[in-house]
């Protein structure tokens, strides 16, 4: 907090800082929205024909029962594929991370996980890194 709080400090528009910053909110918002409720069940339900609305949930434990109840998949099947799907998938990250899609198969399944890969591809590319912490802000939510 204090890192983001630093660099709201240290800029001398914060209007035009907080109005950026609500549109990079607002759009990673309608990214996300777009991605988990259109394209993520569009390309569900062209494969299996089936209705992909009611597989959504929000834990991993709460999609193994589930798969493993409403679908009978077998439970070694399910305990060993869905964690890695989940980490595999964690593809939200790429709408603030130019490279995140390919990098993310590596990225740790925590919270700013995301970010942390995004200081480490900056890092490696030579741009700087200065203004990593206002991405925090956001990805906070």
């Amino acid at each position: 907090m204090f890192l983001v709080a630093g660099k709201i400090v240290e800029m001398e528009d914060v209007a035009t800082l907080f109005a950026s910053l609500g549109k990079y909110i607002a759009c990673c918002m309608v990214g996300h929205a777009i991605h988990g409720l259109l394209v993520l069940p569009a390309i569900y339900a062209l494969i299996t024909r089936k209705n992909p609305y009611t597989f959504l949930s929000a834990t991993l434990p709460l999609m193994m029962k589930c798969v493993e109840e409403n679908n009978g998949v077998s439970k070694h099947i399910s305990r060993f594929i869905l964690p890695i799907g989940a980490t595999v998938n964690m593809d939200g990250a790429a709408l603030f991370q130019v490279t995140a899609t390919a990098s993310s198969v590596g990225a740790a399944g925590i919270p700013a996980g995301g970010v942390l890969t995004l200081a480490i591809i900056l890092e490696a590319v030579g741009l700087p890194t200065n203004d990593i912490s206002l991405i925090l802000a956001v990805d906070w939510l």
